[in-house]
């Protein structure tokens, strides 16, 4: 998803230059072996090679590309006839996107919580006053919209999810999971010790 400089940025056939691409997506409508993909998350969003051993190089993307992201790779074109690409300037529609509300929304809910999480704690031998009842309903709120988004997020990017997490499992527990359940653990563990000594 994230990590694009893992892929390579060429097949046989053709180069993808990410820094040139706008993101319209007209390479990766008409590739019909389904070569290249979206990269579509906070910061990035530009076409990136998925499998350059499925390239045939009809050389479709480079054709439709008008930012000349995707160009043709010399001495390995096949024998096709391309009619040149026009140098006119194409209007880009600007779709909603989806993944980018999705995540934007979470991150918003999911840094809500903890304020309104410390406040609810503070103030929670207060009575219900009106104060307390503001942050409950902000807490509460935000949570709600929290695990829905997340719920979204899993389920617009479930097949690089699970693709991460096949793999996972040839690495688990690694040290790195070993640590990150560890520091997990004991910070929960330091936090909810207080309440042991509490009255």
């Amino acid at each position: 998803m994230i990590f694009s400089f893992l892929r390579p940025p060429r097949t046989a056939f053709i180069r993808l230059q990410t820094g040139s691409c706008k993101a319209c997506w007209r390479c990766v409508r008409v590739c019909p072996q389904n070569v290249l993909e979206k990269v579509d998350v906070l910061g990035h969003r530009h076409a990136r090679i998925e499998d350059p051993n499925r390239c045939t190089g009809c050389l479709k993307c480079a054709e439709v590309c008008a930012f000349e992201a995707v160009t043709s790779i010399e001495g390995n074109t096949p024998m096709t006839t391309i009619e040149p690409r026009t140098t006119e300037p194409k209007v880009v529609k600007r779709i909603f996107n989806k993944r980018a509300f999705t995540s934007v929304a979470m991150v918003v809910s999911g840094l809500i919580l903890p304020v309104s999480g410390t406040l609810n704690h503070d103030l929670q031998f207060s009575g219900l006053t009106t104060e307390r009842h503001f942050w409950m309903a902000v807490h509460n709120s935000a949570a709600t919209l929290f695990v829905l988004f997340a719920i979204m997020h899993v389920t617009f990017n479930w097949k690089a999810l699970s693709h991460y997490l096949r793999n996972m499992r040839k690495y688990f527990p690694s040290r790195e999971a070993l640590a990150a359940i560890g520091l997990v653990i004991l910070v929960v563990g330091l936090f909810a010790s207080h309440a042991l000594h509490a009255g």
